[in-house]
């Protein structure tokens, strides 16, 4: 293979032809496919690699990131496309990632590019040691650059720890990620609220005092305060609790709103 007006030429030399002449059409047909095929194929990686970096740039805008290509193109010989498609996991994180191509049109294809990515984001840390239980509080925790590994969540905001309670121990340093922490009781054991029961179109409240902690849409039992009798009730609210159980509609959105606050 030799190199002929700037294109490479397969099986083409100058002792094929004498001194003085142009290259065979058949040459030529061949060596300007080649360069077409180069060109699709560099034009695919590059938006694909454009794509990418624009999604990792909207999921982690203060990050420093390096995309290595583990896999190539293959040559469009035979596929040519004008417009190729980049679909993108619905996840990003460090480690590898499968990036599938596709073409639409009267001959479609697909096909995946592998790359690693390596990412470094300011994360949340622990400064002092935490125990188990322990709330989340503004001065225990620090950002600092954490280069993350493949399934490594991690918190990149102080307002969505402040306030959870640590699930295991934790030492100066470690990074904080979402399975170390998890939400407060709504209502704790000991508190003061207000029991709800409704009698027709009425609702009725009294005082009563929790016997048990426990979180909205869990039931706990609780001692009415004036008579001393002991229910069992749902908790709907932080520091109401309801003598009937909650709508499901009603349970499912609470329940999002608390994962919301810690994920």
């Amino acid at each position: 293979m030799v190199l002929v007006g700037g294109f490479s030429v397969a099986g083409f030399s100058s002792t094929d032809q004498a001194p003085g002449h142009s290259p065979a059409p058949e040459h030529v047909a061949e060596y300007e496919a080649e360069n077409a095929t180069i060109a699709e194929t560099a034009a695919v990686d590059r938006s694909t690699r454009s794509a990418l970096k624009a999604a990792i740039t909207r999921t982690f805008p203060d990050a420093e990131f390096e995309l290595v290509a583990l896999s190539s193109p293959p040559r469009f010989s035979q596929r040519p496309c004008l417009e190729p498609q980049a679909e993108l996991p619905n996840r990003l994180q460090a480690g590898r990632v499968n990036v599938r191509v596709r073409c639409k049109g009267k001959r479609p294809w697909s096909f995946f590019i592998q790359y690693e990515l390596t990412l470094a984001v300011d994360a949340i840390v622990a400064t002092r040691p935490l125990n188990r239980g322990d709330m989340i509080t503004a001065d225990a925790i620090a950002l600092k650059k954490v280069r993350l590994v493949p399934n490594m969540d991690v918190f990149t905001q102080k307002k969505a720890v402040v306030g959870t309670l640590a699930r295991r121990s934790l030492g100066p340093g470690n990074v904080i990620q979402t399975h170390h922490l998890s939400t407060p009781p709504t209502i704790r054991k000991g508190d003061r609220v207000v029991v709800q029961a409704r009698a027709g179109s009425a609702l009725i409240s009294t005082a009563g005092e929790a016997l048990a902690s426990g979180k909205v849409g869990q039931q706990i039992p609780v001692e009415n305060i004036r008579s001393g009798r002991r229910i069992q009730g749902w908790i709907v609210a932080p520091g109401v609790i309801s003598t009937q159980p909650p709508r499901p509609q009603s349970l499912r959105v609470r329940r999002g709103a608390l994962a919301q606050n810690v994920n």
